[in-house]
């Protein structure tokens, strides 16, 4: 866990030091000045104003679709009962997967030439899914042993052993046999000719195939455009109303790619399709994290093929496997931030995934261990369930004007308590660029202290930063500073510092929020949802709480303004509704008893509580409360 805003150093070398040149007394400090002390330092003002009077159709898109690993996953009982607590918790419309086609599932193909099928397994699921509400993204993939001509567990025994295959299901990502995509073609074509006979071209017309995943042994464009090609084809020759589409693609790549090389084959698609998460490359770490950087990658992928539908179909607060904020309420203030802004530019977004039973990196072995599902392979649900919940329990059909000022005002934490202190960001950083002084003439000094002190003596320098020996480049070499030239960066053997307080500096846009309501109810149906997404880097310390004001403005409708009687907030954060943190307080059970998964689903719960709420002399109404780091918080009018 990271500390919360600490105020001791943080150098190995050294715990204070004073110098006789004004007795600087040199001490940590928070890097961003608006970061409070856990007992009482600064808290971040954050203002949300909510405008009833401007509403726009809000359609809930991220519950078409959501993830859930591995076809044969489907059968299973566990699976089946989270599937169907997911249509009811969540509004689960949809539901994508791996290794439809996989030998383990059926298997599909039982031999060469005119291959016979079995789609038991297949009708299975799909009877179970359409049961219960539910129309799958039909992921095509992966290879079947007898078209890849290769020996798979006893399957297709004479041919040489599968020489690619993916996870712990070992599913099979190499080209077909020589080359050869027409034995693939008969297949897809034979699997929707079959869905088409069993369910009707009505129903089949609503769902969607998207060709392979992420281009897994199918490179693009040489191995997957033949690929996508023979199943494009093959869809369109059962009925041309079916959608197909790919590429499919990690990292947001090819999205632009794939339609023109497409027109220009005369291939036919209905959908572009992609993946991404905030850890893929590309977005910045450490201190200079961005919590919109995942928001704005994708925004810019979908307005690149701004003609056409765009799916997204894996994203999550972070990849891989084992990734720390899986199972935390960060993952809820992420859910929050996400569907606010992207709802309404995506025609799908599917959550990877909803449930822990989940076998890429081998079934679950204990209850909590960052695998990407919203509930626990024994069924409890961890924030991102929650989250989800809230939204599909409290969202409306209407989007209400919402804006977010994250520097509405701050106070900063007063640290400078010995005249003329040195703020210390911490060791391993280092302020690049922003130099006063050519490189001829940097100061020599013995520590980080007195470099400080070189630089409260110079009456342009607003930052410093100093090399140790263990720099190589630069030991005992202090640097003097323009702060507001500077880039803030990791480098080992460097201590960087301001000369006095640290100084103020606008707060990151952490907390997101919007808003909706029922077009035929009033306040009482007025639902503003705020997120609290905070840095992942354990190394850099916590955000400060935020102060957060909601100002639902008064509006001259009839329809929406009735004086609400009181506010009530929902919160998931570290002491509400998160039930890993219990289970780590009672030692980590590999399988907690009956009891234990008691009180675990209980601190799973959510509730409502009272919030502060005042009507302005103009019939504003503003609700008041606190958020901290890495929290989900729904507030509630009552009428």
């Amino acid at each position: 866990q990271r500390k919360k805003n600490s105020v001791h150093i943080v150098q190995a070398n050294m715990t204070s030091l004073l110098v006789t040149c004004g007795m600087v007394l040199l001490h940590g400090c928070v890097t961003d000045a608006t970061k409070a002390d856990d007992h009482g330092g600064s808290i971040v003002e954050v203002a949300i104003e909510v405008d009833p009077a401007k509403t726009t159709p809000f359609e809930h898109r991220w519950k078409r679709s959501w993830g859930s690993g591995h076809a044969k996953l489907t059968l299973r009982q566990d699976w089946r009962a989270h599937a169907k607590r997911a249509v009811a918790d969540l509004g689960m419309q949809g539901v994508r997967y791996h290794g439809m086609f996989d030998d383990d599932n059926g298997p599909v193909v039982t031999g060469f030439g005119d291959n016979k099928y079995n789609f038991t397994a297949l009708d299975n699921t799909w009877d179970y899914l359409l049961s219960i509400g539910v129309r799958p993204i039909v992921e095509l993939s992966f290879l079947p042993a007898y078209i890849a001509n290769c020996s798979w567990y006893g399957v297709n025994p004479e041919a040489p052993k599968c020489g690619a295959t993916c996870f712990d299901y070992h599913g099979i990502t190499q080209p077909p046999y020589n080359d050869d995509f027409d034995p693939w073609y008969s297949l897809v074509r034979a699997t929707v000719q079959h869905l088409v006979d069993r369910y009707g071209l009505a129903e089949i017309q609503q769902w969607s195939f998207e060709v392979w995943n992420e281009l897994w042994g199918m490179p693009y464009p040489s191995q997957y455009l033949p690929l996508y090609n023979a199943s494009a084809h093959a869809i369109k020759s059962v009925h041309p109303s079916l959608k197909v589409g790919g590429p499919a693609t990690a990292q947001l790549k090819h999205v632009t790619d794939f339609p023109a090389d497409c027109r220009n084959a005369g291939i036919p698609f209905d959908f572009i399709s992609t993946h991404h998460y905030p850890t893929d490359p590309g977005c910045p770490t450490g201190f200079n994290w961005d919590p919109d950087c995942f928001t704005n990658d994708v925004l810019a992928s979908r307005a690149s093929v701004a003609n056409y539908s765009y799916y997204l179909t894996e994203y999550n607060v972070g990849c891989c496997l084992g990734y720390s904020q899986h199972d935390t309420p960060a993952a809820a203030a992420f859910i929050f931030r996400q569907v606010g802004a992207l709802n309404d530019h995506l025609d799908v977004f599917s959550y990877w995934t909803f449930t822990d039973v989940f076998e890429e990196g081998g079934f679950p072995t204990t209850e909590f261990s960052n695998i990407y599902g919203s509930m626990t392979h024994g069924g409890i649900p961890k924030p991102a369930w929650r989250a989800f919940q809230l939204l599909h329990s409290h969202a409306g059909d209407s989007r209400i004007h919402t804006t977010v000022d994250n520097n509405a005002g701050h106070q900063v934490a007063d640290t400078d308590h010995v005249q003329h202190t040195c703020t210390v960001v911490g060791g391993g950083v280092d302020f690049n660029g922003g130099d006063l002084l050519p490189d001829s003439q940097h100061f020599l000094t013995p520590d980080a202290a007195h470099c400080c002190s070189a630089c409260q003596g110079h009456d342009n320098c607003t930052a410093w930063s100093w090399g140790d020996n263990s720099s190589g480049c630069c030991p005992q070499r202090c640097y003097l500073k323009d702060l507001s030239r500077t880039t803030q960066t990791n480098q080992r053997g460097f201590t960087s510092g301001y000369p006095g307080a640290a100084p103020p500096a606008p707060a990151k846009d952490y907390v997101s929020a919007w808003s909706t309501m029922n077009h035929t109810d009033g306040m009482g149906s007025v639902r503003v949802f705020v997120g609290f997404w905070g840095n992942p880097d354990a190394s850099v310390p916590a955000a400060a709480n935020r102060s957060i004001s909601v100002t639902i403005k008064k509006s001259d409708s009839h329809r929406v303004f009735q004086a609400p009687t009181a506010a009530h907030v929902i919160r998931i954060d570290d002491t509400h509704a998160n039930p890993r943190a219990l289970w780590e307080t009672m030692g980590a059970p590999t399988v907690p008893s009956p009891a234990q998964y008691d009180q675990l689903n209980q601190a799973s719960e959510y509730a409502e509580e009272p919030a502060d709420m005042r009507i302005t002399n103009n019939g504003d109404i503003i609700v008041s409360f606190i958020a901290s780091e890495n929290s989900a918080t729904v507030v509630i009018l009552s009428v």
